[in-house]
């Protein structure tokens, strides 16, 4: 809700419509000029600046994990945009419209442990990762970058692959000043006491990623 008032019908022809705006940018101030069938354009301008319109803090970005975690803390608003199973190709396809539309304060990406279980060469990962935080940083977002926490069946998502992603992670946000939530170092060695199934973080595993997070919100 922008809260602009609606036109009144001093202004508007029977059959006429408006446009109700959301979705402003923030500190941006916006004019209005309404268009009737009869006199052509009138004078009617109204305007608002968008600052104190009630705005997204946090979009969450990832997979299960994200999905089940419930993150929630006090006086923010937070959105998750989460999908059981999804990988950063699929992230990435959604972005624009799961984030960009948003215009939140601050987009959390933590994508990669299900690439990883597929096979999804790191560059790829990357490649995803980068694109979009990058377009968060084009439209004025704060990015933070997610590292994946370790799991307990490293057969399919080996250490040595998760610690190979976290690194680059960590390098690529400090080369783009970027946040960076340590959710591996949180969660290293891995203690099976803080999942559900060796994937899925449990109350506990949920609450040291909260801490993680909380620090840098």
């Amino acid at each position: 809700d922008s809260g602009f008032s609606a036109p009144t019908t001093a202004h508007l022809a029977a059959n006429s419509t408006y446009v109700q705006l959301s979705k402003l940018i923030p500190n941006t101030q916006y004019y209005i000029r309404v268009s009737t069938s009869k006199g052509g354009l009138n004078s009617v301008w109204n305007s608002k600046t968008a600052s104190t319109l009630p705005l997204t803090d946090l979009v969450m970005v990832g997979d299960s994990i994200t999905y089940g975690w419930g993150y929630s803390p006090s006086g923010k608003k937070v959105v998750t945009r989460a999908i059981p199973g999804d990988q950063s190709g699929n992230a990435a396809q959604r972005f624009f419209g799961d984030v960009i539309i948003e215009r939140p304060r601050l987009v959390s990406i933590m994508i990669g442990t299900n690439d990883i279980a597929n096979g999804v060469a790191l560059s790829v990962i990357e490649d995803r990762i980068s694109s979009m935080a990058n377009a968060a940083k084009q439209y004025g977002i704060g990015v933070i970058l997610g590292t994946v926490p370790p799991a307990g069946n490293t057969s399919i998502r080996p250490d040595s692959t998760i610690n190979g992603l976290n690194a680059w992670i960590a390098s690529f946000a400090a080369s783009n000043s970027y946040q960076v939530a340590d959710y591996h170092a949180a969660m290293w060695p891995y203690d099976a006491n803080d999942f559900q199934d060796g994937l899925h973080p449990n109350a506990q595993g949920k609450n040291k990623m909260s801490g993680v997070l909380n620090a840098i919100l």
